[in-house]
């Protein structure tokens, strides 16, 4: 069973792993996304619930689709 944080923790690792891969720091993805660097580091550590419209501004400035970071 996925739990919220459980799911959290995934999207938030998928967030990283990805930033990551394309070479970007958080605060050149808070530039690129416009959420706050703070914000970000929170996401990526499971730390803060995101809304949908904050993983997509996420996913816009990783050049990337929202299906990537939930998964199947």
């Amino acid at each position: 069973m996925i739990t919220s944080n459980n799911l959290r923790n995934k999207i938030g690792n998928n967030i990283r792993l990805i930033r990551k891969q394309k070479g970007l720091s958080q605060k050149t993805l808070a530039d690129k996304s416009g959420v706050n660097a703070k914000e970000l580091s929170c996401i990526e550590l499971g730390q803060r619930n995101l809304t949908i419209d904050t993983l997509e501004k996420i996913a816009a400035g990783l050049d990337t689709h929202v299906q990537i970071y939930i998964g199947k």
